[in-house]
């Protein structure tokens, strides 16, 4: 066996050890040699991972943290493209990272925010249809939508928020979905921009 198998075979087994629902350490060194071995494995694990704390009833915070966060971020760094493409292709994967949590982290909602500024919506909604499965969507929306504009004052170096009007809409279609107090406030907010 090479020492890059051994390695991989070894790293199940010490996962395996762990309460991996809440060791982000563990999960976090397990991904790095998946996807040192190879990085469809390691979306297949991830997915798997996910698919098991999700029908198990992990912990949500912890889970979302170890299994989410920490894993997103080592898939980011090894091909920020792929990553894309998993979290839009694997439904799973993008419940843990939108859904799952009380909010996405920052590294996910950085995601969103790049894909709705660069009007990708294709991919945005799919991720979309995950967030909004979200106990906390509303409050978590209102959390995206203010990221979201600060991030065009500071591309713009203006205070006004200007957005195409296109981009506007799809935000807006999404903010129709929002069931609580949130929906009439955001919703004005993007009407003021159009």
């Amino acid at each position: 066996m090479n020492p890059k198998t051994y390695k991989f075979y070894k790293g199940i087994f010490d996962l395996a050890r762990t309460d991996y629902y809440s060791d982000t350490a563990a999960v976090t060194a397990f991904i790095r040699n998946s996807l040192d071995f190879d990085y469809d494995i390691a979306v297949e694990l991830w997915d798997f991972l996910a698919t098991d704390a999700i029908d198990c009833g992990a912990p949500q915070k912890e889970a979302a943290a170890a299994l989410g966060e920490a894993v997103l971020i080592q898939m980011q760094k090894k091909n920020a493209g792929r990553t894309l493409r998993s979290i839009v292709e694997k439904d799973t994967i993008a419940f843990l990272l939108y859904g799952f949590p009380e909010k996405p982290c920052d590294a996910a909602r950085d995601i969103l925010l790049r894909l709705i500024m660069g009007g990708k919506f294709e991919d945005a909604d799919v991720i979309f249809s995950a967030f909004q499965k979200s106990r906390n969507y509303g409050a978590a929306m209102r959390e995206l939508v203010e990221q979201l504009f600060e991030e065009i004052r500071k591309k713009t170096g203006s205070v006004k928020v200007t957005m195409p009007k296109k981009n506007a809409e799809f935000l807006r279609g999404h903010i129709q979905k929002i069931k609580g107090p949130e929906k009439a406030l955001l919703d004005q907010r993007i009407k003021e921009i159009l």
